[in-house]
């Protein structure tokens, strides 16, 4: 395993690499540093306390799903989503992604498979709305005639249908659910009875997981979070913009940015997500009609951005790993690890 773990790590780092100079291929590093030292410093502190305060947002969001499935104290919920999210940031190629399954495994007395359906429907619903924002956006931003503008719609109109097919596929199994696994057993019949009592185990797991979506209070709660959190992150990146020197900067630009960035994130890559995230940005604000000045800028604002978002996750992930009591947990699960106890 742990060869297999330097194996990912190097090539995660080879992709993020790619990314990152494919973004930062024609960086002029004496302008950069000059935009560098004129950075305000308490424009950038404004900004990582909006972001702290929109991770822990985030985090009880996501409690919302977790409460569907069953009672979790809220400080197992923070414990688990502050650390689940640092190991997002930590670990290559998203992996990261099945840490806050895993903990709830054993820190919430439930299934790995049906923890894992929160994460399923965070990501899905996070996409839907974003590739709808994005074609949204679209038409009140100026006309570019630049290459990457038609990749970002082919990008968005292929993650809007991946997100848009594994949401019906979601409502579909949940609200037809002796049907679905009627369908599965049928078609698992053909392999070994242990294997097929063990998908279709595992199926049931994250068919209850999935208990949010009929339920409309707790459904209409979690997206009325995401637009609060959603809302500040705007928010923020406009205090990052006015931070570097980025005055120009409206808020269909900021919601612009966080939209493609977030679509953009999504790829599998480095860890930290370093590449995507820079890459994602420097294609977004192809989008947007910004003077000569603020382009310039666009490399400082990308790395700050990048720095403060990552410092911020696994700073409170690191608080919430050493003293919320998950160490242990973390320690006896992994990624691999059978989910379906």
């Amino acid at each position: 395993r742990s060869m297999r773990l330097v194996r990912n790590y190097t090539l995660s780092c080879l992709l993020g690499g790619l990314f990152l100079w494919i973004a930062f291929r024609n960086l002029h590093v004496d302008e950069f540093w000059a935009g560098m030292s004129q950075v305000d410093g308490a424009g950038v502190g404004l900004y990582v306390a909006l972001f702290s305060f929109a991770h822990i947002l985030r985090i009880f969001r996501w409690g919302l799903l977790v409460s569907a499935i069953g009672a979790v104290s809220h400080r197992t919920i923070l414990s688990v989503g502050a650390v689940g999210y640092m190991a997002i940031m930590l670990l290559p190629f998203r992996i990261g992604e099945f840490v806050r399954p895993l903990l709830l495994r054993r820190e919430g007395n439930m299934t790995a498979a049906s923890a894992m359906a929160t994460v399923v429907v965070e990501r899905v619903v996070d996409g839907i709305l974003f590739v709808g924002l994005f074609f949204g956006l679209l038409a009140l931003l100026p006309d570019r005639d630049e290459p990457i503008v038609s990749t970002l719609k082919l990008g968005a109109i292929a993650a809007g249908a991946v997100f848009g097919v594994a949401l019906v596929v979601l409502v579909l199994s949940a609200v037809w659910r002796s049907q679905t696994v009627a369908v599965l057993e049928r078609v698992a019949r053909p392999l070994p009875r242990s294997i097929s009592e063990k998908a279709l185990a595992m199926l049931n797991a994250f068919l209850d997981g999935l208990a949010l979506l009929p339920n409309r209070g707790l459904f209409v709660s979690f997206v009325t979070l995401t637009a609060v959190y959603w809302g500040i992150l705007c928010w923020g990146m406009l205090v990052m913009a006015s931070a570097v020197g980025i005055e120009d900067l409206t808020i269909i630009g900021a919601l612009t940015l966080l939209t493609v960035l977030t679509v953009g994130i999504m790829i599998p890559a480095g860890p930290g997500l370093t590449g995507t995230f820079e890459l994602a940005l420097q294609a977004a604000f192809t989008l947007l009609a910004l003077s000569d000045r603020s382009n310039s800028l666009v490399p400082v604002f990308a790395i700050l951005l990048h720095v403060c978002q990552f410092g911020i996750q696994v700073f409170i992930g690191a608080v919430f790993y050493f003293f919320g009591g998950v160490s242990n947990a973390l320690s006896l699960s992994g990624p691999g690890t059978d989910s379906a106890e």
